[in-house]
Formats: C-alpha cells, structure tokens, sequence
C-alpha cells in the first residue's frame, strides 16, 4: 500500500510478531490503519496466539482486543487508533 498512490481493495492488516523464548515482552503502544473517507469509521483490533497463516477467514481462535470509531483523516494520511 502506498500513501498517495493507487490502493488496493483491503480491509486490513494480517502481521505476526514474535521473539525468542527467553526474549523480552513486545508491547504494541499504537497503531495506525489508511483510510480514504474523512468520515466516522468503524474498526476492530483481532489477536491470537501462533500464527495468522492458517487462521485468515474466520474467528475461530482469534481475540477481539479494541473496537470502536474513529474520524478518518483521508487521502494519503495515516488514521490513528485512539
């Protein structure tokens, strides 16, 4: 996806995160999603443990950590979950 360029027909981001074993705890503090609309938009935070690889495409295992609605900020600007 690029900032200003032409976008694809996604509805989200799919990532997996990880350390060693003996590893410190990650701590995820923010996160911004792309949006075109400057209007009132919905989204949701999903989590689970392992990977997403055979788990894209149902909820079966997956947590949801935060929800609601935000204003997006439109073309070429990142929307900030509060």
């Amino acid at each position: 996806l690029a900032i200003g360029g032409s976008t694809t027909t996604s509805y989200g981001y799919v990532f997996n995160m990880r350390t060693t074993p003996a590893g410190p705890v990650v701590v995820l503090n923010g996160l911004d999603f792309y949006t075109e609309s400057t209007d009132i938009v919905e989204f949701e935070l999903w989590s689970r443990l392992g990977s997403f690889k055979d788990a894209k495409g149902n909820y079966e295992g997956w947590d949801l950590i935060a929800s609601g609605t935000v204003e997006g900020r439109g073309f070429g600007r990142y929307t900030a979950i509060p």
